[in-house]
Formats: structure tokens, C-alpha cells, sequence
């Protein structure tokens, strides 16, 4: 019996944790002597804690995720072993198969303590929608709505860019409005699903071209279930980010995408639309620090004195705090209980920052979405990326299978097969390239290359650390605490915590 510790599943997940089981069913069937375990750790936050409890108590797993976010824990403690035996004698298995970024919060002193098995660089996603000015719209025509004639699961890729035929009633509309297609005229599909019903393929998104504007064509429906063509006038409320932009930039684009109801009180109102969305979870909001230059801990990773409350640090916080009582471009956290709901995805703010895992939802919805770059100030683009790796636990009772399992489901073909799901990049490149073609891969991947690790690579406490900081944005958000204040105290505290 192989033991395999697997963490929880995202929200829209009958798809992903369906292909899951599948591929748990395909090994055990290619190895009909292997008896899988799959030990589901459900709960945000609840997965490391698990692991440490279960290693204390001499009931480990084969197999476990090790997460970047808390890998030196285990690294740095004895609960998972150094991989380098294995890949020595196996000469059908290549590190270099796999991403930098994403191998080396698992290397430590010449060990390698995991194989990448996907990552995500946390990235500025961006409703188009909210940036585009809409026209006009007029109920759904048949040859606009109708099957392409396509059968397949994989249409959003395939079907990109396919032409169809613009419908006399759409033609009619946008002549209207001074958009006067010519005869020969073709929609681009940008993004179509495959109806399992109808064995079809149905259009939602399309795009065209006129006089150099560029337009998008969005199947929507109202609240009665009837559905609708509505036009776009593409960045017609504010241009669409660029990569590398600047907090200047970003201001003037919250500016131009956030609405608020007329005599806007913000003691008594909320926003229509927020510029973008704000939870406290400390790996959301501590990259804004980074893009001015400031940071959490030193360089060696055991002081906050300095550096967390460090004149950029500061400032880096007094800008994100504007954002919430100054603008109010994003919403406070006691603004985010009132709503009840992720801003983002209800539509209700234009941007948010967050990682690849929100494609899966993203596709689900039929989001019109991009992806660029935190704005920074001053200094070129920073991110932070969260691999996770498979590891084998120092306590494991089959060794050389939980090795085989590592082998299998880090390879190529299956790593591709998860990686179509959208739950994350695949860590190995072989696989992460099969997709890109896809912009919003491509820009991942481009994310990639200006990424750090968290802190949770080098500090072992630095759960800790990430508890202190949330309950200093609470006391910043009920309190109304000063910035520097706040800042400078917490440090302190952080000091504290890490010399002992």
C-alpha cells in the first residue's frame, strides 16, 4: 500500500479531480502490484500542519506535496528525504527536464528534497469586460449562437481563431452604429466550449477589426435566461495593462475602471465596481512591499527590524493602504464581509491578484480575462512564485515505489494531461510548452522569470511570521492604525518570534 498525502481541490473541481482519480486509477492498472492510498487534507492552510502533527506521530505518508510556501520546515527538520540517490541511478530521469524556478526552493547543500510538480507566479488578473466600453447589444441570432460543427473536448484551444460569417442582424446593428463590416467580413472565435448535450461546439467570445478599433463580440445572458449579443469597444474605458507598468499607471487605471453610485458616501456606500479586490491573506499583499523595494526580512531571513518597517516598506503600505481609505479603489476587509463574495468573480471589481489556480473558475464563468505584471515603483517587475514539489518522507515504507509514483506523475504526458485543467503550470517544461500558445500561458510563463520564492523557503517559523502580519493589516483596517507604527511594532514582534 502506497500512502499519498493530497491536498484540497479548487471550487469549480468536478472536472480537474475527476482527471485526478483517473490518473490514480491508470498507474495502479499499469502497476497492478501497487495499491494506492489517496489521504485527502482538505482546508486552506490546514495541509502543513497535518503533515507535521502526522510526522510527530510516526504516521507519515509514502508521497507528500511540499509546498514552497513552508518547505523549510520539512527540509530543515528531517521529514523529507534527499531525492539525490534516486536520480543518480536513474537513468531515464533528467532534473533538467524540469523548471529552475521551479526546483530550487527544493535543493538545499546539494539535496534535492522534491520534483516540481507545478507552480504559479502570483500575477495581476484583469476583467476585460470592465475595461471595455459597452455599445450596443441585440438578442442572440441564431447564426451567431449556433453549433460550429465541431466535435470535441478541447475546443478552446482548437477553435481559436476559426472565422464564422457575421449574421444579418449583427451586420444591421453595427452599421447603426457606424460599424459597417464589409460583405466578406468574418468574426474570429476567441473562445468556444464543447456542449456534451448537443455534441457541439458553441461560441461565447468573438473578435473583430474595423477602421483599426478593435471590437469584441460577448454572448451573454440576463437574468431571465434569455441570451444576447453585446458589443465592446475594446479598452474603450481605459487601456488594458501593460507589462512592467508603474503604480502611477495603475492609478490612473483605477481611476478610469471604478464606478461609484452617484453622492457617494463611503461611510455609508460601497462602490459599484472597485479597481481591484483585496482579501488578507499575507502571500496576496506582501508582494506589493517588494515592488518598491522593500521586504519583509533581510536577506538572511532573520530580522524584520530594517527592513519590514523600513522607509520602503513603508511607503510600499502607505500606498496600499490609499488604495483602501484614501481611493477607495479596493474594498477594506470589513467592506469585504459586507459584499459576501469574491468582488472578481461576481464582477463587481476589475482586477485582482492572485495565481494560475483561478483558471479553473476563470473558464467556468467565461471571465474575458488578462494577465500582466504588480505595478512597481521604480525598480522592473517582481513577483512571487509558489512551486510545490513530491516528496518522499523520511519515514516512507515503500521508498523505491513512492520514487516510481514521483517518476510517473511528474513526466511529461501526465503533467500535460493536469496541466490542460488549468489548476497551475506544469514544472515540467516539456509539458508547460505544449501550451504556449495560449497568451495567458505565455504570460506565466513570462512570470516566471521575475519571481522569488517566499519566505517560507529559508524560514522555518515563517507561519508564524505570515499570522503576525495578517493581524497587523486587521489592526491597520479596524484600527486605523498608523502605517509606520504598525509596521514598526510587528517587526519587533518578528524578531522576537525568530530568536527563539
Amino acid at each position: 500500500m502506497l500512502r499519498v498525502a493530497n491536498w484540497g481541490s479548487p471550487r469549480v473541481e468536478e472536472d480537474f479531480m475527476s482527471l485526478e482519480r483517473q490518473l490514480w486509477d491508470e498507474y495502479m492498472r499499469a502497476r497492478p502490484e501497487v495499491a494506492l492510498r489517496i489521504e485527502q487534507v482538505p482546508g486552506q492552510g490546514l495541509y502543513a500542519p497535518k503533515m507535521i502533527m502526522m510526522h510527530l506521530a510516526g504516521s507519515m505518508p509514502d508521497v507528500m506535496h511540499l509546498d514552497a510556501a513552508y518547505s523549510a520546515v520539512f527540509t530543515k527538520n528531517g521529514v523529507v528525504r534527499d531525492l539525490m540517490p534516486f536520480i543518480e541511478k536513474d537513468p531515464d530521469f533528467r532534473l533538467s527536464d524540469y523548471f529552475d524556478s521551479a526546483l530550487s526552493f527544493a535543493k538545499r547543500d546539494g539535496a534535492v528534497y522534491a520534483i516540481p510538480w507545478d507552480f504559479t507566479p502570483m500575477v495581476m488578473w484583469y476583467n476585460k469586460e470592465l475595461f471595455d466600453a459597452e455599445l450596443f447589444r441585440i438578442p442572440l441570432p441564431a447564426a451567431l449562437a449556433g453549433s460550429l460543427d465541431y466535435e470535441g473536448d478541447d475546443a478552446y484551444r482548437e477553435l481559436r481563431g476559426r472565422l464564422v460569417p457575421v449574421s444579418p442582424e449583427l451586420r444591421d446593428a453595427l452599421a447603426s452604429h457606424g460599424i459597417e463590416p464589409g460583405p466578406d467580413a468574418r468574426l474570429a472565435v476567441e473562445l468556444a466550449e464543447f456542449d456534451a448535450k448537443s455534441k457541439s461546439t458553441v461560441a461565447w467570445r468573438w473578435g473583430f477589426t474595423h477602421a483599426g478599433q478593435e471590437y469584441t463580440v460577448r454572448r451573454k445572458a440576463s437574468a431571465d435566461g434569455t441570451e444576447s449579443a453585446v458589443v465592446f469597444r475594446d479598452e474603450g474605458k481605459a487601456p488594458y495593462p501593460r507589462w512592467g507598468w508603474t503604480w502611477n499607471e495603475f492609478l490612473d487605471t483605477c481611476r478610469a475602471v471604478s464606478v461609484f453610485p452617484a453622492d457617494y458616501q463611503p461611510d455609508r456606500d460601497l462602490p459599484l465596481v472597485y479597481a481591484v479586490t483585496f482579501e488578507n491573506l499575507v502571500p496576496f499583499w506582501t508582494p506589493w512591499i517588494w515592488t518598491n523595494g522593500g521586504d519583509v526580512l533581510n536577506p538572511e531571513g532573520d530580522r524584520a527590524t530594517g527592513y519590514l518597517d523600513g522607509p520602503k516598506s513603508v511607503e510600499a503600505m502607505r500606498f496600499l493602504t490609499d488604495l483602501f481609505f484614501k481611493f477607495h479603489y479596493a474594498p477594506t476587509i470589513l467592506e469585504r464581509e459586507r459584499i459576501g463574495q469574491d468582488p472578481f468573480m461576481n464582477g463587481q471589481a476589475a482586477m485582482d491578484l492572485k495565481g494560475h489556480w483561478m483558471m479553473i473558475d476563470y473558464r467556468a464563468r467565461r471571465f474575458d480575462v488578462g494577465v500582466t505584471t504588480i505595478p512597481t515603483n521604480g525598480i522592473p517587475p517582481v513577483t512571487v512564485i509558489f512551486p510545490v514539489g513530491l516528496a518522499i518522507t523520511t519515514k516512507a515504507t515503500h521508498p523505491d515505489v513512492a520514487w516510481d509514483f514521483i517518476k510517473y506523475f511528474t513526466s511529461q504526458d501526465v503533467q500535460a494531461r493536469r496541466m490542460a485543467q488549468g489548476i497551475a503550470v506544469s514544472g515540467n517544461r516539456a509539458a508547460a510548452e505544449r501550451f504556449a500558445d495560449d497568451p495567458l500561458e505565455q504570460a506565466f510563463l513570462r512570470a516566471t522569470e521575475i519571481a522569488r520564492p517566499p519566505w517560507g523557503v529559508v524560514v522555518e517559523d515563517y507561519a508564524f511570521v505570515e499570522d503576525l502580519l495578517r493581524e497587523m493589516m486587521e489592526t491597520i483596517h479596524y484600527q486605523r492604525r498608523d502605517v509606520a507604527e504598525a509596521l514598526r511594532d510587528t517587526a519587533r514582534l518578528i524578531d522576537a518570534a525568530l530568536e527563539k
